[in-house]
């Protein structure tokens, strides 16, 4: 762990106790290391945790839990309702083979790609077609010499 993951540990959870074994062993390990998060422990621990050490507890009104209790539940049970429409989601759409249904999306893109190309093809030849029925529509007034050339830009460069 770098050393801004490790002091931001330290602020959350590492004053508080809330570490793993194993986590708080690791920034203890580190902590011997470094001497600029020592010094931010250290700090750390004089401007937020000792104040509050020897402080009074307060404790709120009946009214102030009940509120929050309510205020909980209501989230829990928003969460629930999503989690339980997932689930029946999720039953209405159970697949026994994965490798079927992406064979089956697959024939699909396949099936869609060649129709596709098809469409594309005859649009093509439809254009061709009409090109040169408009080139066999063209007066012979335009063309200039026995080889067919009809612009004097063709009989330019030819």
């Amino acid at each position: 762990m770098n050393c801004e993951r490790i002091q931001e540990l330290v602020l959350t959870d590492y004053l508080d106790g809330q570490l793993t074994p194993a986590q708080k062993q690791h920034i203890d390990g580190h902590l011997h290391e470094c001497p600029q998060c020592r010094a931010f422990v250290q700090a750390a621990h004089q401007t937020a945790f000792e104040p509050f050490l020897h402080a009074e507890q307060l404790k709120p009104s009946e009214s102030v839990w009940q509120t929050i209790q309510e205020s909980i539940e209501a989230e829990n049970a928003k969460i629930n309702i999503f989690e339980n429409l997932w689930e029946k989601l999720k039953s209405l759409t159970l697949v026994p083979n994965p490798a079927v249904v992406l064979a089956t999306v697959v024939t699909f893109l396949a099936v869609g790609g060649m129709i596709q190309d098809k469409i594309h093809q005859q649009a093509s030849a439809k254009e061709s077609s009409e090109y040169l029925e408009s080139l066999s529509d063209m007066p012979n007034a335009f063309v200039a010499d026995g080889r067919g050339f009809v612009t004097t830009v063709e009989q330019y460069f030819l």
